[in-house]
């Protein structure tokens, strides 16, 4: 198993299998059906197991290739969103607001936990609140 596969290996196995067969996918991608092959054996080289098993005159998907398409049905179902995403990003800007409290200088009442408990008081002191706002 080399981990080699890319984006492009998983996108041509997906499209494989959503269309059923490496020739309907070949169409539909306007490619050879030699390239989409070799994709997809690359990408089953990289993961070491076989996706896709002969069946009569075409191809099924194996144990293995059901467990690959569900993941790459997430992977490209979050793919499709992300126009989306940045366009609304983009019309909607954020902006942050930081704000730090801190507990310095000590109060009064510090200085009786000083007595009774340094070791606590210099972490009480040393505490710095970050309060974080987002407004739309």
């Amino acid at each position: 198993m080399t981990n080699s596969y890319n984006y492009r290996h998983l996108y041509y196995f997906w499209v494989v299998a959503k269309e059923g067969s490496m020739s309907k996918a070949a169409d539909r991608l306007d490619m050879a059906i030699q390239t989409i092959s070799s994709q997809v054996h690359e990408l089953e080289k990289s993961l070491g197991y076989m996706l896709f098993k002969p069946a009569g005159r075409g191809i099924a998907l194996t144990e293995s290739g059901f467990a690959a398409l569900g993941i790459a049905d997430q992977v490209f179902s979050i793919g499709e969103r992300l126009p989306e995403a940045v366009r609304d990003a983009a019309k909607s800007p954020k902006i942050k607001i930081t704000i730090g409290v801190s507990d310095w200088p000590p109060k009064a009442s510090d200085k009786t936990i000083t007595r009774a408990n340094s070791e606590t008081t210099r972490t009480c002191n040393s505490l710095f609140t970050r309060v974080s706002l987002m407004i739309y």
